[in-house]
């Protein structure tokens, strides 16, 4: 949901990010279609994912 000033807009589809700081930047892994996921779950996945990122060395596009 979005609040706009005087209506709520109910969306059918829901994406999340959440950015987070790496040695070498940053990186904002994002879960899609989350729309039937309570907020723990969303936090779970999101906790697999950083626990991913921290085990598993990055391969960057662009870096040196």
């Amino acid at each position: 949901m979005q609040k706009g000033e005087d209506v709520l807009h109910r969306f059918k589809r829901v994406d999340v990010s959440r950015t987070v700081a790496i040695e070498d930047g940053l990186v904002t892994p994002v879960l899609c279609g989350v729309e039937a996921l309570s907020l723990s779950a969303i936090a779970k996945v999101f906790m697999a994912v950083f626990r991913d990122l921290v085990e598993t060395p990055l391969v960057i596009l662009g870096s040196r």
